[in-house]
């Protein structure tokens, strides 16, 4: 018994630096709102290159264009991420059916230079091993914010912070309403 409470306190403080910013409930900031991210893989709304934030999804900020978030987000360095890109296609398929929905894919790199798929390369597996070979909004959540020449990993903490595949739902009133 002391030793099962022993390791759950140890890991709870192991783990307490990793949880995400974000609960179900919270609004998103306007400051994190606005951060903008790179368009990494087109979804047609989008173009490579572009810069995307979540300011584009709240009706109240941007002139009434409303829009529930579905972030999907992975790494492409592990293989649970991988694992789950038919699935993730499958949704997407329901997703581009309501134009009131953003289906964001938020794609992280491994820590050191080498990474397992580029994003094209990420997008391009949704066509190889989705049944319906859709071209997801992806967006580089690996963006180096503060400059200090490493990854953020900004979406994956304000929304995740401990595991991948990792899913949100932010409601058109930019409110968290699901994490998973």
């Amino acid at each position: 018994m002391k030793l099962r409470f022993l390791l759950i306190l140890l890991t709870s403080i192991a783990f307490s630096n990793h949880r995400s910013y974000y609960s179900v409930g919270d609004t998103l900031s306007l400051e994190d709102q606005n951060l903008e991210y790179n368009v990494c893989h087109s979804d047609g709304n989008y173009e490579i290159g572009d810069s995307f934030s979540f300011f584009n999804c709240n009706g109240a900020v941007n002139g009434g264009d409303y829009k529930v978030s579905l972030i999907s987000m992975n790494a492409t360095w592990w293989p649970a991420c991988y694992d789950y890109i038919s699935l993730m296609d499958s949704l997407m398929n329901y997703t581009t059916q309501n134009e009131d929905i953003e289906f964001i894919v938020s794609l992280d790199y491994s820590l050191e230079e080498f990474s397992d798929y580029e994003c094209l390369e990420w997008g391009n597996l949704y066509e190889e091993l989705g049944l319906y070979g859709n071209n997801p909004l992806i967006i580089n959540g690996d963006t180096d914010f503060d400059s200090d020449g490493y990854y953020d990993h900004y979406i994956w903490n304000m929304f995740a912070g401990s595991t991948y595949s990792s899913y949100a739902i932010i409601d058109h009133n930019m409110v968290v309403q699901y994490l998973f």
